[in-house]
């Protein structure tokens, strides 16, 4: 894990204004340097934490004493969807501030004129004329729900099987399957905005892929190519050049596999070689420029979800000859690299699944979309590592279909197409998984 001497000072002041919920701007204006200047050292934070997002920063930083957060002192459990971060936030110094009485003086007559003036504004809607009977709207879980969910612009091209990645303010979707075929477009959705634009293509089209962020560059092994055929290439992306360049080949052809990044290496989980399920876990290095096989699954499969959480990689459902699975494995590299048994069981999915989006928002992990046995729509899902539990939280409007793209950033998850048995979606839209509180302190 990352040690606070890591960070320069100029950084950890920078991740502590984060944490506070301030802007590149503000924190830009406070620290008296250009907001170019701040993103380039998020980028620094953001590399040097392995994190790929302020929410995930701020958790860090939480965990690391950086920045403290009060605890709730509350009988309620929090259960089932609601995560919340507490930041606290210290009001200036008043138990001697004789500048603090001296603005109450002044402030409480203007208040209570305040008070005047809103008496007679009110005035008219206190007497009311002869009763009627009014019919009030009703506040339900649904009209919560609903207000949790927005609907953005649709990606420019319905769009399965692609690989997908955050960096910076913007979602990268890398090729993909579409109406016409499989796709070497690459979709740049930028987050403040709003709105979609095309980036440098493949240089050749890859579906049933998935991608991760090293040191700035995009990972995308394997897939199936514009000939059918499973492939065993290894495409890297710069996105501040916008050039690709081929790597390392992978030991054998996959596609459908599950992909993650732990401590500055990839890890790809099983896939399909278009004749057999794979129960290889391979290991990149991007220093060596070389894959390895490091261990093996206890079964077979693709089309399963990888997560990391607290340095242990978690393995949702997929499917292998013996048809859709439930089980959950969770993968310790570091008991592997010692020579312990590296598996454990956790808390099978509530349905068998598989190509199904995931991702961790505040060290809860999200499932959307994917198949069970009938190919019916599957409702959005949150596990908890914490209490090795599954809930099933608020749906979106939009039903979200087979492989689709499933992004954290900051507090909101996004998730975008996939296909449904009408055929490939363009619909995105976000959900409001965190919430901050801003709890002023007192000292």
């Amino acid at each position: 894990m990352i040690e606070e001497n890591e960070l320069s000072e100029r950084e950890i002041e920078i991740i502590r204004l984060v944490a506070t919920g301030a802007s590149n701007k503000e924190i830009a204006h406070s620290l008296v340097i250009s907001p170019n200047t701040v993103k380039v050292h998020l980028r620094n934070i953001f590399t040097k934490m392995g994190v790929v997002s302020r929410t995930e920063a701020t958790m860090m930083a939480i965990r690391l004493g950086w920045v403290t957060a009060p605890a709730l002192n509350s009988d309620r459990e929090l259960t089932s969807i609601d995560t919340i971060l507490v930041e606290e936030i210290t009001l200036p110094e008043v138990r001697q501030s004789r500048k603090f009485f001296k603005t109450l003086r002044w402030l409480l007559p203007v208040l209570l004129l305040l008070f005047v003036a809103l008496g007679f504004l009110l005035r008219p809607l206190l007497i009311q004329p002869d009763p009627v009977e009014t019919i009030q709207p009703s506040i339900t879980g649904d009209n919560i729900s609903t207000q949790r969910w927005l609907n953005l612009q649709p990606v420019p091209a319905g769009l399965s099987g692609m690989a997908a990645v955050t960096y910076e303010q913007a979602f990268f979707l890398i090729g993909g399957e579409t109406e016409t075929g499989i796709s070497d477009q690459v979709w740049i959705y930028t987050i403040e905005t709003d709105q979609w634009s095309s980036g440098e293509p493949l240089p050749n089209g890859v579906k049933e892929v998935q991608s991760t962020v090293l040191g700035e560059k995009f990972y995308v092994p394997g897939g199936i190519g514009e000939d059918g055929e499973v492939t065993d290439r290894l495409m890297v992306y710069d996105p501040r050049s916008s050039q690709w360049e081929e790597k390392s080949k992978l030991p054998r052809p996959l596609c459908q596999y599950a992909l993650v990044a732990l401590e500055g290496n990839l890890y790809l989980f099983g896939g399909w070689d278009g004749l057999e399920y794979s129960a290889d876990v391979f290991l990149y290095d991007p220093g060596l420029d070389q894959w390895k096989l490091f261990a093996n699954l206890p079964q077979a499969r693709a089309n399963a979800g990888a997560a990391v959480v607290g340095g242990r990689v978690y393995l949702f459902g997929g499917k292998n000859e013996s048809g859709l699975l439930d089980a959950v494995d969770v993968f310790f590299p570091q008991r592997h690299m010692d020579g312990e048994d590296a598996w454990e069981e956790a808390a099978t999915l509530p349905d068998k699944r598989n190509g199904m989006g995931v991702a961790v928002l505040a060290d809860m992990v999200y499932l959307a979309g994917g198949f069970n046995t009938d190919k019916t729509t599957l409702p959005l899902i949150q596990y908890i590592p914490q209490k090795d539990s599954w809930l099933e939280i608020d749906q979106p409007a939009n039903a979200v279909g087979f492989l689709p793209a499933v992004l954290p950033f900051e507090t909101r998850l996004y998730i975008i197409g996939g296909w449904e048995m009408t055929g490939f979606q363009t619909t995105s839209q976000s959900y409001q998984a965190v919430y901050t509180i801003l709890v002023p302190v007192v000292r």
